[in-house]
């Protein structure tokens, strides 16, 4: 069983050390950790926006020093959405989110494209309400660099210690376990029950650090580097992504999930990361899936839009629009979920997405309904 992250929750500037300490404790104990991380408070409420890139800069460089993977700085409001821009740009592990609900009433928007108006038109919301910021946002962080929208996420209903990248941000000190279970249920052929006397093992010594343990997100997550893979369990349990029959099987993971013997934190669900898992982006290669088909799962406890290639002449509101639509999905079953869109510059659907990242399968930009 994989821990993919041991994140801290730690005031700025604080916790390195503790964390990796609590890191190094588990891995005396067996347990495999792939990353350590930290995050901090939501930025706004330290840090003025105009300093933050240059402060960023100067945490991501001195957690980097003591061990930390990734640095994690929080949600913002849309105000403070160009500063998390500049701090993205500025930094190489750092990740920043915004918050949809903002949104107010467009919250629950299900509109089409055209219901927003032409980009340029006088019917354009653009920049009214969060959705229209972060996608903004998302188009800016693409033209630098498609990959930077990997640090970068817009967030519906998301708590505090929520473990996993960038949805991670601190309300009290301590720390959680991001898992990677996908592997483990594919060698246990897709039974949920068999998990449970090693993740309650992973609970008792994580009991046993030195700092508070926040909970677990048994999350079913694709693993780093392609280990594990979403998409070949659901085919393995004879609900391939696609399939009539997905969706419930999508709702009996996770309440097997939520069912597991341990203190839980985070999502709870079943994470379709695109780019991240090699079997989904085989099954998107054969049109097996689409994003109405995600946003469904989403509705069933996945986990939102995680990693999506999108074409690069998506345009801010049918963008800002997708956004809209995994906020009404939030709302509706009142639970988290979170967008990591990639609109790839210059790329039509249906063309390959090249990612370059270590992290990112190259795959081929989504269709949009």
């Amino acid at each position: 069983m994989i821990i993919r992250a041991v994140t801290g929750f730690v005031p700025p500037g604080e916790g390195a050390l503790r964390t990796m300490k609590v890191a190094e404790h588990l891995r005396s104990c067996g347990h495999e950790v792939q990353t350590v991380r930290l995050a901090t408070p939501p930025w706004e409420t330290w840090c003025a926006p105009g300093a933050l890139p240059t402060k960023a800069r100067v945490m991501e460089a001195t957690v980097r020093e003591a061990g930390i993977n990734f640095l994690s700085l929080g949600p913002c409001s849309t105000a403070g959405v160009p500063a998390a821009v500049e701090t993205l740009l500025a930094t190489k592990a750092t990740f920043c989110a915004t918050r949809l609900e903002e949104n107010g009433g467009s919250v629950g928007y299900c509109g089409t494209p055209a219901d927003r108006g032409d980009d340029s038109g006088p019917g354009s919301r653009l920049g009214r309400n969060a959705s229209d910021a972060i996608a903004s946002a998302m188009l800016r962080l693409a033209q630098a660099d498609p990959q930077h929208n990997l640090r970068f996420a817009a967030l519906a209903r998301v708590e505090a210690a929520t473990p996993f990248f960038p949805a991670a941000f601190a309300q009290c000190e301590g720390f959680a376990l991001a898992m990677e279970l996908t592997s483990a249920l594919l060698a246990a052929g897709g039974d949920v029950t068999a998990l449970a006397p090693e993740i309650e093992a992973l609970e008792r010594d994580a009991r046993a650090a030195q700092i508070p343990f926040l909970g677990i997100d048994p999350s079913l997550a694709p693993g780093l580097y392609g280990k594990g893979s979403v998409a070949r369990l659901m085919a393995l349990r004879g609900a391939p992504v696609g399939s009539p029959d997905a969706p419930a099987l999508v709702g009996e993971l996770t309440a097997a999930l939520r069912a597991l013997p341990v203190e839980q934190v985070g999502y709870r669900g079943v994470m379709f990361a695109v780019m991240e898992d090699p079997g989904l982006v085989e099954a998107l290669r054969q049109r097996e899936f689409n994003v109405d088909d995600l946003l469904e799962y989403a509705g069933r406890c996945g986990t939102g839009l995680d990693t999506v290639p999108l074409p690069g002449d998506i345009g801010a509101n049918r963008l800002a629009a997708l956004l809209d639509r995994v906020g009404a999905v939030a709302e509706k079953g009142a639970k988290p979920l979170s967008a990591r869109l990639f609109p790839a510059p210059g790329i039509a659907a249906g063309e390959t997405v090249a990612t370059g990242s270590p992290y990112l399968f190259d795959c081929p930009a989504m269709e949009l309904p």
